[in-house]
């Protein structure tokens, strides 16, 4: 468990330093509300913590998805260059050796 000392640094609670009186000694002041608060205030943020992690692994994973997605359809488009590069080489050579099938024209 973290210390109280950490816990004022790491909170959104202001520290309020202890009266004249409360340094004297015999005189300590109480901090067990001050200390609960900062204990349950370290409970929200550990839970907000874990939200937001979660959050984060949902979203790599669409991201991955994503990723992969865009990975088939570059690879396809790819692929659909590569046919048609040929196919329009094939129907040059058709047309300068004077052979032009039907089809292609």
């Amino acid at each position: 468990m973290a210390s109280a000392t950490s816990l004022l640094f790491n909170s959104s609670l202001t520290y309020v330093p202890p009266t004249r009186s409360e340094n004297v000694p015999g005189h300590s002041r109480d901090d067990t509300a001050l200390i609960t608060l900062l204990l349950q205030e370290q409970k929200q943020t550990k839970t907000r913590m874990e939200t937001l992690m979660m959050v984060m692994k949902r979203i790599q994973h669409r991201n991955e998805i994503r990723r992969i997605v865009l990975e088939e359809q570059r690879l396809a488009l790819e692929q659909e260059k590569v046919r048609l590069d040929h196919e329009f080489r094939m129907t040059q050579l058709q047309m300068q050796h004077g052979h032009v099938n039907e089809m292609n024209v």
